[in-house]
């Protein structure tokens, strides 16, 4: 029979597991996406690497299938947040992270 204490730490070692491996599912997916707008518009700059890695599952999902068709790389990061923009009614944890991507375009980066 386990202790309390037993069942505590187990029940961490658990969440800890499931989180690592949450965590690095999203970064693989993040490497991948990073590869195709590489090989589809050119070497990315840090701020939109920064942008990427920042981004929760979901937003990168989003992108990865965006990538398919978008024209640019404008055009694929800023897709997201005009649909998040959309789907919430106007607020969105998007767009904060968009200070940073919109930093490097104005600095020339792609």
């Amino acid at each position: 029979m386990q202790t309390f204490i037993e069942r505590y730490i187990e029940q961490g070692k658990q969440q800890g597991m499931e989180l690592g491996l949450a965590r690095g599912r999203q970064e693989g997916q993040a490497v991948v996406l990073l590869r195709q707008i590489e090989r589809k518009f050119g070497p990315p700059s840090e701020a939109v690497r920064q942008r990427i890695a920042g981004a929760d599952a979901e937003t990168i999902l989003q992108w990865s299938d965006r990538i398919l068709t978008a024209e640019s790389l404008d055009g694929l990061l800023h897709w997201v947040r005009r649909r998040a923009w959309r789907d919430d009614g106007g607020a969105s944890p998007i767009i904060p992270q968009l200070s940073l991507f919109s930093e490097g375009l104005a600095a020339g980066d792609k």
